[in-house]
């Protein structure tokens, strides 16, 4: 396997005024504290334990931060972590953590470097308490551990949730059920990252599995691909995106080269007698119903011509939950002879190293 390393910047992108949401107001904080607690028993936090719970992203959101952690009384520890954008210390016990946040420069890189805690595990209650007005806000976080954002539009359909949300750094954001799909200031390294890793200038025939937002199909579009099937479960989720993501979705749909299909995924699979050059598969990174991994690398292999190409994406590990991403590549492994996978950090998907999986025979 020929693996290759890559790293994206942080979001080039400043806002010109930093502001979080409160109780439908907006203000700009010069520090504020987030007090999580832990959904089910906790740890006795241990320098290695908080090292590669919480610090793990540290280095990928601030510039050379300098870290001191000590012990405190009743099984505690305090983490200071000073840098050119904040100046953060955290106190970590069983049951929770407070963090204390004053910001220097950067408020952004303060609110990721937070919900990147929030993500490994406050379930049950969180609060956020902010300078200038002190008032303190209760937040229910999703399981995508966003502690900053609110909800603009939620939208039930026959098969799942979908929530717009709106975050201070990552603008809009789209959500089904509780897991974000797009923040609309890095959804492009998502979308083109996954295009571009796997598209060849032999591809003429795409099928696209999945991708309700329509981020990847119109990546696939700037290609001279001549035929592009897009399967989508849920076609709500495509006119969702219509209506709040124009940007992302362009006029991609309405492409004369486009066929749109709202099935099943893998129904489709089975049944279908066409052949392409590249199947991109933007599913969720796990088993699906009755279909193990195995069951989806086999079904998308049926489908493509003698030289084509496979391109799917993969979640990289988070602390302790299991190795997923090395079920996804084992299961593509098994069946074709050549893989390719790089990885991208995502900001929005709380700088998580994402994969990008090609493979061929």
């Amino acid at each position: 396997m020929n693996v290759a390393m890559n790293a994206s910047p942080n979001i080039t992108r400043q806002l010109e005024s930093f502001r979080l949401f409160h109780s439908g107001r907006e203000f700009e904080p010069d520090w504020f504290v987030v007090e999580m607690c832990w959904d089910g028993p906790g740890r006795v936090p241990t320098e290695a334990l908080v090292q590669t719970r919480h610090l793990s992203a540290v280095s990928r959101i601030f510039v050379d931060p300098k870290i001191e952690i000590r012990s405190l009384p009743h099984e505690r520890l305090l983490v200071a972590i000073d840098t050119d954008n904040a100046k953060i210390d955290m106190r970590v016990s069983r049951e929770r953590v407070a963090i204390a946040v004053q910001v220097i420069q950067d408020a952004e890189a303060a609110v990721r470097f937070c919900e990147n805690v929030a993500s490994t595990g406050a379930r049950v209650k969180s609060r956020v308490q902010t300078l200038p007005d002190s008032l303190p806000s209760s937040f229910e976080p999703s399981r995508s551990g966003y502690l900053f954002g609110r909800i603009i539009e939620q939208q039930h359909t026959p098969y799942q949730t979908i929530t717009l949300s709106e975050h201070p750094v990552y603008g809009r954001a789209f959500l089904l059920g509780d897991e974000i799909q797009i923040g609309v200031e890095d959804e492009h390294l998502f979308s083109r990252g996954m295009v571009s890793h796997a598209m060849t200038r032999e591809v003429k025939r795409v099928l696209v599995l999945g991708g309700g937002d329509c981020g990847v199909l119109r990546e696939v579009l700037t290609c001279p691909v001549e035929r592009v099937v897009m399967v989508e479960l849920d076609g709500e989720v495509v006119e969702f995106c219509k209506k709040y993501f124009p940007g992302i979705v362009a006029n991609a749909p309405e492409d004369p080269r486009v066929e749109m299909r709202f099935e099943d995924a893998f129904e489709y699979l089975k049944n279908c007698t066409e052949q392409f050059d590249l199947v991109l598969s933007d599913l969720p990174d796990t088993p699906i119903a009755d279909y193990t991994l195995d069951d989806q690398v086999r079904l998308m292999d049926r489908v493509l011509a003698e030289n084509g190409i496979l391109g799917t994406h993969a979640e990289f590990t988070r602390f302790g939950q299991p190795n997923e991403n090395e079920l996804i590549v084992d299961a593509i492994t098994n069946r074709f002879a050549k893989i390719d996978v790089v990885r991208e950090v995502i900001p929005s998907f709380q700088d998580q190293q994402w994969l990008f999986v090609k493979a061929s025979r």
